[in-house]
């Protein structure tokens, strides 16, 4: 095939060679017109005069840019270099993009960890089900009625959709395709008409920002602004390079659609305006008309200024797009409003530093050192030719990934695009782009190994495996069930982790008390609640004015240190222990409505120290009726705990120590209950067969001692107890 008669690149290449033969003439040619030009400039004259002049300059300037070959390819081949790799290296390059892709939805595949996600659900049914979107707090009782601006009503209906549908794995899955997407499409609107050239340095992007988007790849709305922004940087950058109005005209569906789904949509507004800007800058930087020469400070204003206000209009009509939903502008403002106020900021984890010392550890900070860097040495190897149509969104966001957590994952979406754009190293190097293809594909197949076999490493915290469904140690489950189908009517206290799964589970016949919507809370109720949790002052006030009569909270990282809310429960002779689990306990305050509920459930043991020291002590000093009384609870709460292991490893002890009192007062019937309980936990416990196998020798079942003695020798070999009572036991002659 001729060259003429290929696609727009060859037409480019065709100019470009062309104009070597004769270069030295449209030099001088170029020169003479700019003398002429420069001849022309009055040194002083009327203002409109001048305004015209500069800006038919400026438009010259931007036909010259529009019909120059570096307007469409993003890189300057070296003279005499090849530049375009050959096959084999683009397939390589290719595949180190896409199993770099499939790495970063590989890395999002865990068990759900957060809590936001089950009022989410509880709002995406609610909207389906009353067919309205709610505009008032409809789940708490203390912010009852209060605004609530629903944001994210289309996100929380769609994941409604996919969980009614697939349950909580189709929503990882999900989750992990949108992250993929993300990235793809960042590094999609990197490759230009030459894109083939920079596929290395795409798959690089990828690569690196996959790490960067794991930390809060949650089943979470904001998922879906990372897609979103992946989709509107192409659009940008498919305009900017095919000059299709067309790319333009799709941002306003997209921004449509983004204002309904999450307000993040802020940050596409953002990215919108600083590329534009970037783009204005670039379009007035160079004079190619002039061999490349800067042109005069005042044209290249009035091409800048050119270029933004026919971009005006268009920013205008995405403002205006961005206010259809159903809040108007309150869906606009509400990041900002949410931001203003100190108390939401101190209880958002997110929002703390990237440098914090839970993350010293984590993957996501080594990924974001080493992105850095890759970054700035691509915009270095193209320092003549920066795209600030890039590079100001890219500081922008890297800006808001440094400032804390949250920005990470928003960040995370520029990096493919922003390497691809400034790897024009690779275009005209095919060997490193051969050698940084398969370093690609190598660190990816070794991650993604990694990954399965050890989990992700996330400092401070566990490693996230790579796992389907979600983590229930972290759900108050027991506390559902308990609350549920044991316990009467009343207002409960809850943990704001809790809130969620409350909503989700308990609601509309309880009410919580607080849950992750930090913005329905009239001010001053978060640092409150802080406050109460830390020091357990202004509990006495919360109870009075909401008639509390439950709390559930969690344990104290370190009980014997606690000073707040968990220690005043513990000491309060006015509430009672009345179920527990390894993440929770549940309390009940004494007043009437609940004495029934204290009878049957009321525990004389706080499980909450959690150390065994603190039980040991328990039971050297409690009464008989106590201990009785602790077994019975425990023994009504073990079918709402399920497979908890705390009330189990709690109830063994009390078993076996209402066992001695049993026997005690001579009653061996009541003590064999008590073991036989014990077996039924915990089948291989030694130390409660042998002592049932004492008991059915001193009542003369010695087939059933031997079995029990046998069963403890099998279990705890060479043990002396053991052997010495079977000694006896053969010792009383044949069984009966």
């Amino acid at each position: 095939m001729l060259l003429h008669e290929q696609s727009g690149l060859g037409s480019v290449l065709l100019r470009a060679a062309g104009a070597k033969h004769d270069a030295s003439g449209r030099d001088r040619q170029a020169a003479s017109q700019n003398a002429r030009s420069r001849a022309q400039v009055p040194e002083t004259g009327e203002p409109g005069v001048l305004a015209r002049m500069y800006v038919r300059r400026a438009a010259r300037v931007r036909y010259a840019f529009r019909m120059s070959g570096p307007r469409f390819l993003d890189h300057d081949p070296a003279p005499g270099a090849n530049p375009a790799p050959g096959g084999a290296t683009e397939r390589l390059a290719l595949a180190a993009l896409l199993l770099a892709t499939v790495l970063s939805g590989l890395l999002c595949v865990f068990p759900e960890l957060d809590f936001d996600l089950w009022w989410h659900l509880r709002t995406g049914r609610l909207i389906v089900e009353e067919r309205s979107i709610p505009t008032a707090d409809p789940f708490t009782f203390t912010a009852e009625g209060r605004p609530w601006v629903t944001h994210e009503w289309l996100a929380e209906v769609l994941f409604y959709g996919v969980h009614e549908l697939g349950g909580i794995d189709a929503l990882v899955l999900m989750k992990a395709v949108i992250a993929a997407l993300a990235l793809l499409l960042s590094a999609a609107a990197g490759l230009s008409d030459d894109g083939r050239f920079r596929l290395a340095a795409a798959a690089v992007g990828v690569l690196a920002a996959a790490p960067l988007l794991q930390p809060r790849a949650f089943v979470r709305p904001h998922m879906l602004t990372a897609l979103l922004l992946g989709a509107a940087l192409l659009c940008l950058r498919r305009e900017a390079v095919t000059r299709q109005r067309v790319w333009r005209a799709a941002l306003l569906p997209l921004f449509l659609l983004w204002a309904n789904l999450h307000s993040g949509f802020v940050l596409g507004l953002g990215l919108v305006a600083l590329f534009w800007i970037g783009e204005a800058w670039e379009s007035g930087g160079r004079d190619l008309r002039g061999g490349g020469r800067p042109v005069d400070r005042r044209a290249r204003n009035a091409a800048v200024w050119l270029k933004l206000r026919s971009r005006g209009s268009w920013f205008a009509a995405l403002l205006a797009v961005g206010l259809v939903n159903p809040h108007l502008h309150r869906a606009f403002l509400y990041p900002f409003d949410l931001m203003a106020r100190r108390e939401v900021r101190e209880a958002i984890v997110e929002l703390r530093s990237i440098f914090h010392p839970a993350y010293a550890d984590a993957l996501f900070l080594k990924a974001l050192a080493a992105a850095a860097v890759i970054m700035l040495a691509l915009v270095w190897s193209e320092r003549r030719r920066v795209h600030w149509s890039m590079v100001l969104p890219g500081a922008l966001f890297a800006g808001l990934a440094v400032n804390n957590l949250r920005g990470v994952s928003e960040f995370a979406v520029m990096v493919p695009a922003f390497m691809a754009v400034h790897g024009g190293v690779f275009a005209r190097r095919p060997a490193w782009s051969r050698a940084v293809s398969l370093a690609v594909i190598l660190l990816a197949a070794a991650g993604g190994a990694a990954a399965l076999r050890w989990g992700v490493p996330m400092g401070a915290d566990p490693p996230r495996r790579i796992a389907l469904g979600h983590e229930r140690d972290n759900l108050p489950d027991a506390a559902t069930r308990f609350l549920r189908d044991a316990a009467p009517p009343g207002r409960v206290f809850n943990l704001l982790a809790f809130g969620g799964w409350f909503i989700h589970e308990l609601w509309p016949d309880r009410r919580v008390y607080i849950d992750g919507r930090l913005d329905v809370f009239p001010p001053g109720f978060l640092a409150a609640y802080q406050t109460l949790m830390r020091t357990s002052d202004g509990w006495d006030r919360a109870v009075a004015q909401y008639d509390i009569t439950f709390a559930v909270v969690n344990y104290a990282a370190d009980p014997l240190r606690d000073a707040g809310l968990r220690a005043r429960l513990r000491s309060d002779p006015e509430w009672v222990v009345v179920c527990f689990a390894d993440n929770l306990v549940v309390y009940a305050r004494r007043v009437p409505v609940n004495a029934d509920l204290v009878k049957s459930f009321g525990c004389p043991f706080d499980p909450s120290l959690r150390t065994p020291a603190s039980l040991v002590a328990w039971l050297e000093r409690a009464a008989a009726p106590d201990v009785i009384q602790a077994a019975a609870a425990i023994t009504q709460m073990l079918p709402f705990v399920a497979e908890a292991k705390a009330p189990r490893a709690v109830l063994i002890p009390i078993l076996l120590r209402a066992a001695d009192l049993e026997l005690e007062r001579d009653d061996r019937g009541g003590a064999k209950a008590r073991l036989e309980q014990v077996l039924a936990l915990d089948p291989r416990l030694a130390l409660a067969h042998m002592r049932l196998g004492i008991l059915h020798a001193q009542t003369g079942d010695i087939t059933a001692a031997r079995r029990h003695l046998d069963a403890a020798r099998s279990l705890s070999p060479h043990e002396p107890a053991i052997e010495r009572n079977l000694e006896l036991l053969e010792s009383m002659g044949p069984p009966r």
